[in-house]
This record gives structure tokens, sequence and C-alpha cells, in this order.
């Protein structure tokens, strides 16, 4: 099949998804609870599980302070297998090998060029629908994270979604989902198609308007 047709048919089924649900069109949650709206009853769980999260401000407090240790816990939340429905699905990857051209290969472990791609990447798609549909997509979790009694867990989701919707930081939540969904479609697609798409190196000079995701994402 040619990168056109894939192109083609990500977007139709991107269409059909974001006319019963945005946030399912984000991700790849098809054939998931997550696909559907969540009910009356599940948003009345998500509510409890907020109220009893409350009696844990301190430690919430304190995961807000140390901020590396918060991003470890949090990356780890999102490795978890069950997460793999939030990874972000194919039309927003084509979009984004379009915009920016493929990831680079780091061979260096302090080679910086894939995280810095990462945040060019995510500054193409992560605008103030997308981050508060995926954090709302991402709160759904909370009611068996709280059952399972993994309250910081719970706290690190809660942190993490708050921090998508009210900031531009490029948090663990948006790189992970983003990561998750690289990874899916590399495994899925052959490199003839992918480099069909890549509109341009992706080494190239970042644009200015790049620069307050890239500060935010230090600060994460």
């Amino acid at each position: 099949m040619g990168w056109e047709g894939m192109g083609r048919q990500a977007r139709a089924k991107r269409q059909r998804r974001e006319a019963e649900h945005y946030a399912a069109s984000l991700t790849a949650c098809q054939g998931t609870w997550l696909e559907r709206a969540p009910d009356a009853a599940e948003l009345q769980r998500i509510r409890q599980i907020d109220l009893m999260l409350r009696q844990y401000r301190l430690q919430a407090m304190q995961m807000g302070r140390d901020k590396a240790g918060t991003h470890a816990l949090s990356l780890d939340v999102y490795r978890e297998p069950e997460w793999a429905a939030l990874h972000l699905d194919d039309w927003l990857i084509e979009d984004v090998l379009e915009v920016i051209g493929e990831p680079p290969i780091a061979v260096d472990p302090d080679d910086t060029a894939f995280t810095a791609w990462l945040l060019r990447a995510l500054g193409t798609i992560a605008h103030a629908r997308f981050r508060r549909a995926l954090a709302e997509q991402s709160r759904r979790f909370l009611p068996q994270y709280a059952a399972a009694g993994r309250i910081k867990e719970a706290l690190a989701i809660e942190h993490n979604a708050y921090m998508t919707v009210m900031s531009e930081a490029a948090t663990p939540l948006l790189v992970q989902m983003l990561v998750g969904g690289l990874a899916r479609y590399y495994e899925t697609h052959d490199e003839a198609e992918i480099g069909a798409i890549a509109a341009r190196p992706a080494d190239a000079a970042p644009d200015d308007a790049d620069a307050p995701v890239a500060r935010a994402a230090e600060d994460a």
C-alpha cells in the first residue's frame, strides 16, 4: 500500500471517531473501554476518587516539590501495559512525521537529539483541546489505581493531568503516550512508507515557537 493510501485511511478513521468522541480519536483505544465516553456512573466514581485523594494533600505537595522523583514515578506508571490504549493514534504520528520528519537515532546516551525531536513533535500537536482530552482520558484510570491501594501512583496521575492542562509542559503523560504511539507505528509500517511520509530531516533547526515547550519541559 502506498503512503498516500495509508494516510487517507488513517485520516478517515480519525474523522469517524472524532464524530463520536474526540478524545478517543487521539489514541489507540479502539475496541477498549476507553473508546466510549464515560457515562454518569463512571464520572461519579472519578469524583469520589477526587474527594478521597484530597486526604493526601501533604503527599501531593511533596510530589510537586520532588520533580525528578515524580517524573520517574509517572513514567513507570505510564509504561504499564494498560496504558497502551492511550498511545497516540497513527494519524497523529503521521502528522508529526509530515511536519518535522523522522526522529533521530541516538547512539550516544548523552545525545539529546531524540529529546529535542520529542519536544518539537509535542509542539506540533499538543494544543489546549488535545491536552485537556488526553488528561481527562488519563483520569479515567484513577478508580482502578485507588481500588488497588496504589495511592502514590493515583496522585502522580492526577498531578500529570493537572500539569498537562494547566501548563505548556512536556509532561510524562504527553511524552510517554507519544513515545508509545511512535513505537507502535514503527512496528506496524515499513521503512519505505514511513520515509515517504516524513517531509524533511528531523534535525532541522527548531522554530522560535517551540521554545516555550522546551522551557516548560525543563520545568516539568
